[in-house]
């Protein structure tokens, strides 16, 4: 629901510099379809505000796009007061896309944040409001890979880093792919490769792979192949 707010100069440079941070993501798409359905009076979408909204013992000491800093106060296990810092997120899809013969769709991710190109399957986060994460998942897909799916089933769920942050990330299968076109963001870069399930295992294994979700997933739906 978006909450209206009354104009002034300052909630206007707020919403601008909003805008203006959602260039440099994927999100800008959500940025310009944002402003053409909200008037400037409302305040735009952030996923945050959906996800582990404050209670009297936690308050919002930061607010950023895609996530929220909070201070939580809390008891020890001996009874006494103390306040601690945690980062609430809407949480995340990731898919494992695959193709006959179990050939798996990858991306190679360059990612800012480790100034390094990752070995990924592909993913995002659930950044839109009232989106099923199923329906996240079949458009990460193609905006990421430029696959379509036929068919999508739930592999399992993981909480990535909970001594920290709350985010639960959804692992989904993709088949019946129909190849279509990547729809990336300037800044991204991403490069799709297809690999066999063989090589994407020994790719986890010796450490090629290091990004935590993908790991997770290939394990978990090499288990399952096993056991077929």
């Amino acid at each position: 629901m978006q909450t209206p707010f009354h104009t002034s100069p300052r909630l206007a440079s707020t919403r601008a510099s909003w805008l203006r941070s959602c260039s440099a993501s994927r999100n800008r798409r959500i940025a310009r379809h944002l402003e053409s359905r909200h008037p400037p009076e409302s305040t735009p979408y952030n996923p945050c505000m959906d996800a582990a909204a404050a209670t009297p013992d936690e308050s919002t000491i930061f607010q950023a796009r895609k996530f929220r800093v909070a201070r939580k106060s809390i008891k020890t296990a001996d009874g006494e007061p103390r306040e601690t810092h945690l980062i609430r997120h809407p949480g995340a899809v990731v898919i494992l896309p695959l193709l006959p013969d179990d050939d798996i769709v990858m991306i190679r991710n360059f990612r800012q944040t480790l100034d390094r190109e990752l070995w990924e399957l592909p993913a995002g986060t659930l950044d839109q409001p009232g989106e099923p994460p199923e329906h996240a998942a079949m458009r990460e897909l193609e905006e990421e890979a430029g696959y379509r799916a036929g068919g999508l089933r739930r592999l399992c769920e993981m909480h990535p880093s909970p001594g920290v942050m709350d985010e639960r990330i959804l692992a989904y299968v993709a088949t019946d792919l129909t190849k279509t076109a990547q729809q990336l963001e300037p800044a991204e870069q991403i490069e799709v490769e297809i690999v066999t399930a063989d090589r994407a295992m020994r790719m986890a294994m010796d450490g090629t792979i290091t990004d935590a979700k993908t790991l997770v997933t290939l394990f978990r739906w090499h288990e399952e192949r096993r056991n077929d």
